[in-house]
């Protein structure tokens, strides 16, 4: 769908998603880069996820935390769906796809709640773009997290499981 009032591409609708297009004219490789970062939210259902985070929001409004934790939740997601693009890609395709970003991160736009929209403003653009370039070292840390993590659970379920009542007789 076309809309003259948005200033970068928009996916939004829980139920019948569309992706909303602004009266830009993209290049064919663009509209491909920008169909794939939507398609890819589209298929992790972020915005129910966002969805969720709202509601979590809103139930505990009272929490701090709560607002820095969906903040940095949204970030994964653009950090996911940036990621699911370039992997596919060319060296020129990810040069085509930043320049792309840094397109829409200039336009100012404002942010919708429910929706996911490639333009997150220009002071996420140089972190988007740094993990980006990063994403193969990142694959690297993987290794320790499931280590550190199995030993935890392994841990916990020792430690509750350790413990026996003692029955005696009176």
């Amino acid at each position: 769908m076309s809309n003259s009032e948005l200033e970068s591409p928009l996916l939004a609708g829980l139920t019948t998603t569309y992706l909303y297009l602004p009266d830009i004219s993209y290049t064919d490789e663009e509209l491909r880069l920008i169909f794939s970062h939507e398609l890819s939210h589209y298929k992790h259902m972020d915005l129910w996820y966002k969805m969720l985070l709202l509601i979590v929001n809103t139930i505990y409004w009272f929490n701090p935390m709560l607002y820095i934790m969906a903040k940095e939740a949204e970030k994964d997601l653009e950090y996911i769906c940036d990621t699911s693009v370039v992997v596919k890609c060319s060296h020129a395709d990810r040069m085509i796809y930043g320049e792309l970003l840094l397109k829409t991160a200039v336009t100012h736009s404002f942010q919708h709640y429910l929706s996911a929209s490639l333009n997150d403003g220009t002071a996420k653009f140089k972190e988007r773009i740094l993990h980006m370039m990063k994403r193969k070292s990142l694959k690297k840390g993987l290794l320790p997290v499931i280590i550190l993590t199995s030993f935890l659970l392994l841990s916990n379920a020792l430690v509750g499981c350790s413990f026996q009542k003692k029955t005696t007789d009176s």
